[in-house]
């Protein structure tokens, strides 16, 4: 992870404790998620700590410093955590300080990242497209994936590179081959499993992995789902309970190697996914690097 630049030092490396490495608890037997109520999804206590809401907390301290650059006759002056709330409120971000303070201490993420991100930057006196701008968005993109497929796909797919992600064009669209999203990419790999097979055996007759098929084969890796999950999932509708458990066994079964070309585009996709259901398109097209599929 790099050194975020700002007012002052706020070093990602000392914000996330030794356990970093530990990968979220998440249940298995579970294929899909159950929509949550509430403007907060609850983040697993025995995840490594979050640096979004550290970051933010810090902005929020030193805004007297933002702001007497701008202005170096202002008297000393404090934003406190009522204050920052009034502020968001009269954006149209409704939110409690209760909200507010956990966020802050890292026990929860904003359920509307984008709009959470678009209320509170004005209100901290963080201008759009400056590095702490940046930095705010690396730490909440890093969070939202790490939270849902792990610190290990986090630190693959956002950690670090900021420098060179802030400047591409942040918009989402379908290239040539590039699928849409994670699910797209799964049912592309599922559909050229036998022109991939036939690459490297020239001998085999023209076979075709169904989706049934594919679910036996998951099964047999540890993986338990069902046909209907596996749809939702292909059709971009769902994403996988245990996202670390089903690339490994999705790869198993498609004969990828881990940390392959293709096996980094998994994890690309899903960081990709994750973070534009939670945080928007255009964050995730900031923060998320989605390589060319190769079939």
């Amino acid at each position: 992870m790099s050194r975020i630049r700002g007012d002052q030092a706020f070093d990602l490396e000392t914000a996330s404790v030794a356990h970093l490495n530990d990968p979220p608890t998440i249940d298995p037997d579970a294929d899909s998620d159950a929509p949550k109520s509430g403007d907060l999804d609850k983040e697993p206590t025995s995840d490594p700590p979050p640096v979004f809401g550290p970051l933010l907390r810090h902005y929020r301290e030193t805004f007297a410093e933002r702001m007497r650059s701008r202005i170096p006759t202002l008297p000393r002056i404090k934003l406190t955590a009522l204050a920052l709330v009034e502020c968001m409120r009269k954006g149209g971000y409704a939110i409690t300080t209760v909200t507010l303070s956990e966020i802050e201490s890292g026990a929860n993420l904003p359920r509307d990242g984008r709009a959470f991100f678009d209320a509170v930057t004005p209100c901290l006196a963080v201008e759009k497209e400056s590095a702490e701008w940046r930095a705010l968005i690396q730490c909440l993109a890093f969070d939202l994936v790490r939270a849902r497929a792990g610190i290990d796909v986090a630190n693959t797919t956002v950690g670090g590179g900021l420098d060179q992600r802030h400047t591409r064009s942040a918009r989402f669209t379908r290239q040539p081959g590039r699928p849409a999203t994670f699910g797209e990419l799964v049912r592309m790999y599922r559909e050229t499993y036998g022109a991939r097979m036939r690459a490297r055996f020239p001998a085999l007759p023209d076979v075709k992995l169904t989706a049934l098929a594919l679910v036996e084969c998951l099964r047999t890796h540890e993986y338990p789902i069902t046909s209907a999950t596996l749809s939702e999932i292909e059709s971009g509708f769902n994403l996988p309970r245990d996202p670390t458990a089903f690339n490994r066994a999705f790869a198993e079964c498609m004969q990828f190697d881990e940390g392959g070309p293709e096996w980094r585009a998994l994890e690309s996709y899903l960081a990709f996914d994750v973070v534009r259901a939670r945080a928007g398109d255009e964050v995730a097209t900031l923060m998320i690097e989605r390589p060319p599929v190769r079939m």
